[in-house]
């Protein structure tokens, strides 16, 4: 049983292809599928990582529930939810390169399978070096867009 299961979690993945084919819509929904998960469960941590002594006091001042979600637990669960957005980020470049290579003609990862087959070790590694300047790109581009929301709610990085 705890086998099957396993088996089960494991081409769970592959579930936006059969449910949709083999093109952009089943690609967008798999990287959907993989980054929601790692922003939700960062942003959890962040709501259960908010400090009770704040909740107290703001309570204690007189705050409701909404001004207490504004002003307290989204400033706490800023840094939370930015993270887990870069994490999400990078698990989705993995995961279209993997969705390229299996089923796919055209982008990064069928270029670097395809290069790989016929032994052009070149074009691979121009592969793997564009994978990794688009990555470096997209995580500078999401940290400087956390420095400016951090900054907001005052909180430095």
């Amino acid at each position: 049983m705890r086998i099957a299961l396993g088996v089960d979690a494991l081409y769970a993945p592959l579930c936006p292809a059969v449910w949709l084919g083999i093109g952009e819509t089943s690609k967008v929904v798999l990287i959907f599928y993989t980054a929601v998960f790692i922003v939700t469960l960062n942003t959890s941590a962040g709501v259960m990582a908010v400090n009770e002594s704040k909740l107290r006091a703001a309570a204690g001042l007189g705050a409701g529930r909404r001004q207490i979600l504004q002003r307290v637990v989204l400033p706490s669960t800023v840094p939370y939810i930015l993270t887990g957005a870069r994490l999400a980020m990078g698990n989705s470049f993995l995961t279209i390169v993997s969705a390229e290579i299996v089923a796919a003609q055209v982008g990064l990862g069928s270029l670097i399978w395809t290069s790989r087959n016929y032994g052009r070790i070149d074009w691979v590694l121009v592969g793997i070096i564009t994978l990794g300047i688009l990555g470096l790109a997209y995580d500078r581009v999401l940290r400087l867009i956390a420095m400016r929301v951090l900054h907001k709610y005052g909180v430095k990085m």
